[in-house]
């Protein structure tokens, strides 16, 4: 049991990586002038894109630590009924965030990488923690698909970046300056 859920933590790492890059590779296009720019009223700046998966994935790994903290959670089969987690990089509905948009964490596009980059580093030291646990033990409500264990939650991330980096080509195509 100990190697498969090893093994467990080393799925969600690589899906997490994955994902990860292929949101750098679309905001790499966005020119530094261009950052805070909204394509429109009412959408976001790649910017706030950011800003808002920084407070996701920091809102995420709070779950997780009162998830872990908790306890191995008994959970209803019914529960652990819900649409394809990959409906979460869907962009044909606009979707409004449970998280407001927190603006004293915007800055410029390297200091908001940055601080991308070291939620994503609590994310990973989190699973390097729980990597002998199973993952599907432990969970929380999401406010789209309903209860996730972790596992799912981890994929949840991923494929919430694969979403934005769909926004963030977007928002480059409508600002008229995608490579």
């Amino acid at each position: 049991m100990h190697n498969a859920m090893k093994e467990e933590a080393c799925k969600a790492v690589a899906l997490l990586e994955r994902k990860r890059a292929l949101l750098l590779a679309e905001v790499s296009r966005v020119s530094a002038g261009d950052f805070g720019r909204r394509p429109a009223e009412g959408s976001w700046s790649v910017a706030e894109i950011l800003v808002h998966l920084v407070q996701v994935e920091s809102a995420v790994l709070a779950g997780a630590n009162r998830a872990v903290q908790r306890g191995p959670a008994r959970v209803a089969w019914s529960k652990h009924l819900h649409v394809p987690l990959r409906l979460a990089a869907w962009r044909v509905r606009k979707v409004k965030s449970p998280i407001p948009l927190d603006s004293r964490l915007m800055g410029e596009g390297e200091a908001l990488l940055a601080r991308l980059g070291a939620s994503r580093q609590q994310l990973l030291r989190f699973l390097e923690e729980i990597e002998e646990r199973d993952f599907r033990q432990y969970g929380f409500e999401h406010p789209f698909f309903g209860y996730l264990n972790l596992r799912e939650w981890f994929s949840v991330v991923a494929w919430h970046e694969v979403r934005h980096a769909r926004q963030i080509r977007e928002t480059a195509v409508s600002l008229g300056r995608h490579l």
